[in-house]
């Protein structure tokens, strides 16, 4: 007596395991609504964003709704008083004493979640009916797998079936335009007009229910949106492209729900959006719920949430674009502000890569993308300040020279996109080059794919207009390369350079001295070069051409001269790097040669000429001077004659081209090297 006792305790123990695995409630209850950040959060949204989108979720457990299932058992064999088997949801029983039959049923498997639909807080047998017999008990069931184990309390004969009837758990949705109760609706400023859409079920029995919305600028629509970038399929195996909207018709039919042409699972999940809401940049959207109450009316239940579509600003860029420096793990620091949404903190980035081949051509060789910790910003108004240290990307290279160019990457709480832009205008033209924010993000910004490496980011196309911040790490001492006699800087020229370097206009008391880096100004002194033959009186570097130093000399060098020019005291470049000797053991000479040239003949007076000048006029020859203030070789002395005179008639004069080629005549000179001398025949009528 007392065994048995106890081996009812331990089965009871057993039984209790089981029906204590997986309550299902059905209770009735208040439905609420949200906007949750992700499908599995706790926290809410607040903004969002034109273009973006958002989770509609309603909780309402009278929502849940259950299927009533009815199992045919068949016995294979007889069951002797005691024996147990199992029926499970693969369609089986745990051992050929029993099966599932379809005779007369659709159903050959247990469904789960199995529902408890007495409620009386487990499943037990109260939730199962059983017909045939009063041989067969439920013993234990596992509502959530479905595994239902029976029991024969007598023998139950070969051949005997016994219907099984339960309830269990269905994945359902909210309820489609025009009905009562339980419908989901969502407006904007924009599109005042309701927009019906259709929320799933999370899991069967959740009673929490989720779609996503696509926010946009043109349209709204009710219909399921493939928003899946690889493309749908729909329960008729339509096929739809990222972005498009379930159609009505399949074949020759007609579907008023198109939310029950998409696949179980899909709505929930976002692979297809809810549907689209039209939005202006700045709007308000307002979610409606209409909660059933006890009556069967509707209590709407509303929720809203502000679109804001400015994405933050940048500002304070440090080092700044185009910086020279000897450091090559230079702190960087930027600021990030939104007065709207504010600065989503956790998705605060910099991108810096490195171009580290020996002649820089723009194109990135490595690179890392730092999400900013916490202790490397600091709270301002509106927003926060980075300080970001230089990351190691290659310890080698990067004691190199080297350049770095680098971006901040960041969205506010509304989700717009930020990167920042060293130059938004084409540099000289001033020409607009806006940022595509967003492409660059995808693009660029993602540390798995390491997009940018290989990429040449001084052409604008490839960073979609975010220009990076260039940092050219120099560690190299500034080298003379040349030495100019002539060159000056000219500041009636509107050019960002304003050097004058054509021949016939330079000065023998300038000189231009090209280095091959930017030089720091503040470092270039008159007394840092001496020039051979001249006294140096002025050394000057113009922000437009920052690679030369313009020299000025107290008198004029000799027309020919090419004099040594050397440096002898400290200059630095700007980077940092110091040189004080260099030389260039003759300099280039660009000034043109002062040339006097005289024609002397037996010449009278011209009386029909203007003013009644003099000038040469002769029928027969002309001596020609030429003298020059340098010397000079391979001249040649030409005479040209325009027009002509047949006694009657003047040819009109015409200037020389290549066309009367057969006019100029070369004639013979004598002397040289700085004084020539000619004879020239001007016999017949022309100029």
């Amino acid at each position: 007596m007392k065994s048995k006792q106890r081996l009812a305790i331990l089965f009871g123990a057993v039984v209790a395991l089981l029906t204590l695995l997986y309550v299902v409630p059905m209770f009735g209850a208040t439905g609420t609504i949200r906007f949750p950040t992700t499908a599995t959060s706790t926290t809410d949204l607040s903004w969002v964003r034109q273009d973006g989108s958002l989770i509609l979720e309603v909780s309402d457990s009278d929502l849940n709704t259950s299927v009533s299932n009815r199992l045919r058992v068949t016995f294979n064999q007889s069951c002797p008083a005691g024996t147990q088997f199992n029926l499970s949801t693969s369609g089986r029983s745990s051992s050929t004493m029993a099966a599932i039959t379809t005779t007369g049923h659709t159903n050959t498997v247990t469904l789960a979640p199995i529902i408890d639909s007495d409620g009386n807080g487990v499943i037990d047998s109260t939730d199962f009916g059983l017909t045939s017999t009063d041989a067969l008990k439920i013993v234990g069931a596992d509502a959530g797998t479905g595994f239902i184990t029976m029991q024969c309390s007598s023998q139950i004969a070969v051949a005997h079936l016994v219907d099984l009837n339960y309830s269990s758990g269905d994945t359902d949705k909210t309820a489609a335009d025009g009905s009562v109760t339980g419908d989901v609706y969502v407006t904007s400023d924009a599109e005042t007009v309701a927009t019906t859409v259709i929320l799933e079920e999370t899991t069967k029995v959740s009673g929490k229910f989720q779609g996503t919305l696509l926010l946009t600028s043109t349209s709204s629509t009710s219909s399921p949106i493939c928003n899946t970038s690889g493309g749908c399929t729909s329960n008729m195996s339509t096929t739809y492209e990222m972005g498009q909207s379930v159609t009505s018709t399949f074949g020759s039919v007609t579907y008023t729900t198109l939310a029950y042409m998409v696949p179980e699972g899909q709505i929930e999940s976002g692979a297809f959006a809810a549907g689209s809401l039209k939005v202006n940049t700045a709007d308000t959207v307002v979610f409606k719920f209409d909660d059933a109450t006890a009556t069967g009316t509707a209590s709407p239940v509303s929720k809203s949430i502000t679109v804001e579509t400015t994405a933050p600003s940048f500002s304070n860029p440090a080092p700044a674009h185009n910086t020279n420096t000897r450091d090559n793990m230079p702190g960087l620091t930027i600021s990030l502000t939104d007065s709207q949404s504010l600065v989503k903190k956790t998705a605060m980035k910099i991108l810096i890569g490195i171009d580290t081949t020996n002649t820089p051509d723009g194109a990135i060789d490595d690179s890392v993308l730092v999400t900013v910790a916490t202790a490397d910003y600091a709270a301002i108004t509106d927003g926060y300040t980075l300080n970001q240290n230089m990351s190691t990307i290659d310890g080698a290279e990067q004691n190199e020279d080297h350049i770095i160019y680098w971006w901040v990457v960041s969205e506010d709480n509304a989700g717009n996109i930020v990167v920042s832009d060293a130059e938004p205008t084409v540099p000289v033209t001033g020409t607009a080059d806006a940022c595509t924010a967003k492409t660059f993000n995808t693009e660029h910004a993602d540390a798995a794919a390491d997009s940018i490496n290989s990429i040449t980011v001084t052409t604008s196309a490839n960073v979609y207009g975010c220009q990076g911040y260039k940092i050219t790490v120099d560690r190299t001492i500034p080298n003379l390369t040349a030495a100019v006699v002539g060159p000056w800087w000219d500041t009636t020229k509107t050019t960002t350079d304003k050097t004058e370097s054509t021949v016939t206009k330079t000065k023998s008391t300038s000189l231009k001295l090209q280095f091959d880096g930017a030089l720091d100004t503040t470092t270039v002194d008159a007394t840092d070069f001496t020039v051979a033959g001249g006294t140096v009186t002025a050394a000057e570097v113009f922000s437009g051409d920052s690679d030369a130093v313009f020299l000025t000399l107290e008198t004029a060098l000799e027309p020919d001269a090419k004099p040594k020019v050397s440096l002898v005291g400290e200059v630095k470049d700007s980077a940092g790097n110091s040189a004080s000797a260099d030389s260039i053991t003759a300099a280039t000479d660009s000034v043109a040669p002062a040339l006097t040239l005289s024609v002397s003949t037996t010449a009278t007076p011209d009386s029909t000429s203007t003013g009644g000048a003099t000038r040469p006029v002769t029928n027969d020859k002309a001596t020609v001077a030429l003298n020059s203030n340098e010397k000079g070789t391979d001249i040649t002395i030409s005479v040209v004659r325009f027009g002509s005179w047949d006694g009657t008639t003047a040819t009109k004069p015409t200037i020389y081209s290549v066309n009367n080629a057969s006019t100029e005549t070369s004639v013979a000179y004598t002397g040289g090297p700085t004084v020539w001398s000619a004879t020239a025949d001007m016999t017949g009528d022309g100029l």
